[in-house]
């Protein structure tokens, strides 16, 4: 009974899309005011289903900084099943988003670039989105409100030529829409199951050793009388 009361639950994963083949990219994070092209306005990037392995709640975004650096990010985010695919991808912004699209973050994103090789800038989301990679691509839309850094200093993010993911930007940071194909950024997907659900698992564990702890004696006093 304990292991299938816990069997579901897992204590995080992690889904990464994309290699870092590419160099780096400030579009749409690392490109703040005062830079030659600041970044402003809507960015998409499409996520092939095949990526993930099946259905994912996403609780958190991670990019991995290839250059240091801070910024202080005002910013909406959301996510949702695409109607595209990497082939179709639109320059019309609002024909790439699905009918489940849901905001998971809005408000100040302070990015602290370190560039040692992790996933340093994570996007806790404030509402998780329930994926299903059978159901079509993974859009993430995300529109920069405003962009400030101390020394108005690109910061640059680990990009992937690799076809699993394709992406639509403002061309110059706040130019015409241009979509590209088999490029993005290298992103982290992580699901991290509600503390109440881990906390239930323990306490099934609990019950089940205690109840074992408790049957054992009686068993053998059992024994002996037989």
């Amino acid at each position: 009974m304990t292991g299938a009361m816990c069997a579901p639950v897992m204590l995080a994963d992690t889904v990464t899309v994309g290699t870092p083949d590419a160099g780096g990219n400030a579009y749409p994070i690392g490109a703040p005011a005062g830079t030659l092209f600041p970044y402003n306005g809507e960015y998409q990037q499409l996520y092939d289903s095949s990526a993930f392995s099946g259905p994912f709640t996403i609780t958190s975004i991670g990019f991995e900084s290839s250059s240091m650096g801070q910024e202080l990010l005002n910013a909406t985010i959301s996510l949702s099943t695409s109607p595209q695919t990497l082939t179709t991808l639109s320059n019309i912004y609002s024909a790439n988003i699905g009918a489940d699209d849901s905001q998971v973050f809005s408000g100040m994103l302070p990015v602290m670039a370190i560039a040692n090789g992790s996933f340093d800038l994570n996007i806790p989301l404030m509402t998780p989105f329930a994926y299903d990679p059978s159901a079509g691509d993974l859009l993430l839309d995300v529109v920069v409100n405003s962009n400030t850094s101390p020394v108005s200093k690109n910061v640059f993010f680990e990009a992937t030529n690799d076809a699993i993911t394709s992406r639509a930007f403002n061309g110059g940071g706040s130019g015409p829409v241009i979509v590209e194909p088999d490029y993005g950024l290298v992103t982290e997907f992580s699901s991290t199951p509600e503390p109440s659900t881990i906390a239930f698992c323990l306490l099934g564990l609990g019950i089940g050793l205690l109840a074992r702890s408790l049957a054992a004696p009686l068993r053998r006093d059992m024994g002996t009388r037989g």
